[in-house]
């Protein structure tokens, strides 16, 4: 199946440190369409929480 008819699930990644969201950022991005952010409470979480999409938390 090609890409384009395959689209990639999106995950959220929120982690108020850089470190942690460069590394899963690295780690992630060829399997998933992601977003990144500091802070639950950002545009780009609320834009995710209105779409389906997988979030990662830390603990």
């Amino acid at each position: 199946m090609s890409p384009a008819s395959n689209p990639r699930a999106q995950l959220l990644v929120v982690d108020d440190q850089h470190e942690n969201l460069h590394l899963l950022i690295e780690i992630l991005r060829d399997e998933f369409a992601l977003l990144a952010a500091t802070s639950g409470q950002n545009k780009r979480t609320d834009t995710c929480l209105r779409s389906p999409c997988i979030g990662l938390l830390p603990c």
